[in-house]
Formats: C-alpha cells, sequence, structure tokens
C-alpha cells in the first residue's frame, strides 16, 4: 500500500518516527527522551488504569458477598422472626388454658363451699333454724347448686316457723300477711 493508504496511528513505527522528527525540536527536547517520556506516560496510564480495573474488580466482589451475608442474615432473620411469632401464638394459648383452668378452680372451689354450707345447713337445721337458713341462703348466693336449693327448700319448708323468723329480721323483709 501507499502512503496513502495506510493508517496513520502512533502505533506504526515510521509514523511514530516522523512525528518525532518534527515534535523533538519543537519541545527543545531530543527525540530518545521524547519517545521514552510518551513511553513513560503510555505505561503509567496503563497501569492506572489495570489498577482502577483491579480496584473496581475488587469492590465488586467484595459488594457480591456483603450482599450475600445480609441476604443470608435477612433469611435467618425471617427464621427468628416466624419462630417468635409461633411461640407468642403459643404462649397466648397458653395463658388462655392457664386462664380457663384458673376460673374452673374458682367454680369448683365456689361449687365446694357451696355444698358445705348447704351440708351445715342441714345439720344445723334441727338445732337452729336461723343460722340453717343463713348458710342456705349463702350456700345459694355463692353458686345455686342442687344442694343449695334443696337446702334452702328445707329450709323453708321443714321449719316450724319461718313467718315468725323472718319477721324478727325486720318487717321489710317479707310482705304482710
Amino acid at each position: 500500500m501507499t502512503g496513502a493508504g495506510r493508517s496513520k496511528s502512533l502505533r506504526d513505527a515510521r509514523f511514530r518516527d516522523a512525528i518525532l522528527d518534527l515534535a523533538a525540536p519543537l519541545h527543545g527536547v531530543p527525540k530518545d527522551d521524547l519517545d521514552s517520556d510518551d513511553l513513560r506516560q503510555h505505561r503509567r496510564t496503563l497501569r492506572i488504569a489495570w489498577s482502577a480495573a483491579i480496584l473496581l474488580t475488587s469492590l465488586a466482589a467484595r459488594l457480591g458477598l456483603v450482599a450475600m451475608y445480609a441476604n443470608r442474615e435477612g433469611s435467618v432473620a425471617q427464621q427468628q422472626s416466624a419462630i417468635a411469632i409461633e411461640q407468642r401464638r403459643r404462649a397466648l394459648e397458653q395463658a388462655r388454658i392457664a386462664d380457663r383452668q384458673r376460673q374452673l378452680a374458682e367454680d369448683l372451689q365456689m361449687t365446694a363451699l357451696s355444698r358445705q354450707l348447704s351440708a351445715q345447713s342441714l345439720a344445723d337445721s334441727a338445732v337452729t333454724f336461723d343460722r340453717a337458713l343463713l348458710e342456705a341462703v349463702d350456700a345459694f348466693r355463692i353458686s345455686p347448686t342442687f344442694e343449695a336449693k334443696r337446702a334452702l327448700l328445707a329450709g323453708l319448708t321443714y321449719s316450724p316457723n319461718p313467718r315468725r323468723f323472718l319477721r324478727g329480721r325486720g318487717a321489710h323483709c317479707v310482705a304482710p300477711p
């Protein structure tokens, strides 16, 4: 190829030599120094470019590792959150069960107390009518069990004179005969 068909770049040795012949006198520097200075700058630019590429690659790798770590930690946090929600649900269920058991225990205790007072009322009815009737009323108020109703009815039915007893406590308790 002739000179017109060739590409003119600094990689072409003859073109580069011609440029150095022109540039050396203009800069007042010998041709070899100018060429070595150009090579030095070129190498420096390559070093900077490679350093930047290595730095960016290193940062990208670290960013990837951090993303993987964060993703794993997020998964662990989600698992722990699910466990905490399940534990809270179980704790609430246990609290409901304990509350029901406490209520049942209180009901059983009140029923037992009502039955005890009913039994005392029936036992006392032969000795002291007023005490037996008050025990039957207390038993019914505490828990209207079958036994409390029976003791109350027994006290009112089998007592010798319940009207006189009630009038003695106060006339306002019972309507006049």
